[in-house]
């Protein structure tokens, strides 16, 4: 494990085994998993960053797991999603999609029922997306504009020996 790169600076790779020590010990369980009829099992989560897109992450996360998979055959070992919220995200994004489109249809009709004027029926409907553009756009921050911190700055280790 200590040959893993961790980092590189000015061109000189840091491994793992330059950051402290390592040594094989047994950790404390704090609980246990169970999955399906199997009483034991590991559990990793995977939290979403601010900002990022959710379904670009849900399917990076789908390759890795499926190259993980395909390394850890040999070994009889494989992921298996527990909970897997990419669904969740697909259809709240096509069930937004739908109310908006509906809501702007309904808006025309019944403008256009007590006006009696599609012309004016349309300029309103046109505005609804202008609208909710506007109203979340106080949410967004493009990434450009992000600050991310230093992950070296924030090392805290003992010195190898």
């Amino acid at each position: 494990m200590g040959a893993i790169v961790v980092t590189q600076r000015n061109g000189t790779p840091i491994f793992l085994r330059d950051l402290g020590k390592l040594r094989l010990a047994n950790q404390e369980r704090h609980g246990i998993l169970g999955y399906n009829d199997r009483n034991d099992g590991v559990e990793g989560t995977v939290l979403l960053l601010r900002g990022d897109n959710p379904s670009r992450v849900m399917n990076g996360i789908h390759g890795k797991v499926a190259e993980l998979n395909e390394q850890l055959k040999a070994q009889d070992v494989r992921l298996a999603p527990y909970l897997d919220r990419s669904n969740l995200v697909d259809v709240t994004i096509d069930k937004v999609s739908h109310t908006i489109l509906y809501g702007i249809g309904l808006v025309l009709l019944v403008l256009t029922l007590y006006l009696g004027s599609p012309r004016s029926a349309l300029i309103v409907a046109i505005t609804i997306p202008f609208a909710l553009v506007t109203a979340f756009s106080p949410t967004f921050r493009p990434t450009c504009c992000r600050w991310v911190p230093s992950t070296s700055a924030s090392l805290s280790t003992a010195p190898s020996s």
